[in-house]
């Protein structure tokens, strides 16, 4: 995992740093969702060659709000990278990320997977939509401008709000992450998955442990 998951400073130079509260999408998850069922569309290219799978997005999100340097860090081809960027660049500002009590810049990093669904009545909940940051742009066939968001990726049951407040803290191979990682690393790739609360996360990880901590080791990490 890249140690500059997560980027801040003061200045305008970004420096290897977490920062005491992340940046976000005003309303929260679900507005950001519902941002996105209405302003992007599954790509034409990619709905006819039935292109489907996970656009990986970084951006840097400025002291003021404002998204900056959108990319995409891994692309499916068929327009999905570029509609990514698109609809990123017209989202509104977000709240910036605080740092020691100010604003600062943030780089931040996001899956946005593309699927066609071939169930054209299926409905999926807020709650669904809520429940992580990583999201998915589900293609339906009865019309071809309609778009559903849902969220995507590894789900710790019962340990965390559909806002992240008060969310556990996440490691991953001995090293703390953000959850947005849980979107990243492949299920396929991880060896076991330890869940910490109370007592037991308090005395390994002190007052941060307060809330679980989920403890992933990968099978990379238990190589020889």
């Amino acid at each position: 995992f890249k140690d500059n998951y997560i980027k801040s400073d003061t200045n305008n130079a970004i420096s290897f740093a977490a920062v005491e509260i992340l940046p976000g999408f005003p309303g929260g998850e679900a507005a950001f969702g519902n941002f996105l069922a209405k302003t992007l569309r599954y790509p034409k290219e990619a709905r006819d060659r039935k292109i489907t799978g996970r656009v990986i997005v970084s951006f840097i999100v400025e002291k003021d709000g404002k998204l900056n340097d959108i990319k995409v860090l891994r692309d499916i081809g068929g327009g999905c990278g570029a509609e990514a960027i698109r609809v990123l660049s017209e989202s509104p500002a977000w709240n910036p990320g605080i740092q020691n009590g100010k604003p600062v810049r943030v780089a931040f990093t996001m899956p946005i997977n593309f699927t066609l669904e071939g169930t054209p009545n299926k409905v999926y909940t807020d709650s669904a939509r809520k429940a992580l940051s990583g999201i998915t742009i589900i293609k339906r066939h009865d019309h071809s401008d309609t778009t559903k968001v849902i969220s995507s990726g590894i789900v710790i049951r019962g340990m965390s709000n559909q806002l992240g407040i008060n969310d556990p803290v996440y490691v991953i191979d001995g090293k703390e992450v953000d959850k947005v990682m849980l979107q990243i690393i492949n299920p396929n790739d991880i060896e076991s998955i330890s869940v910490l609360k109370d007592k037991s996360a308090t005395v390994k990880y002190g007052d941060k442990g307060k809330n679980g901590v989920v403890e992933i080791t990968t099978k990379k990490a238990k190589k020889p």
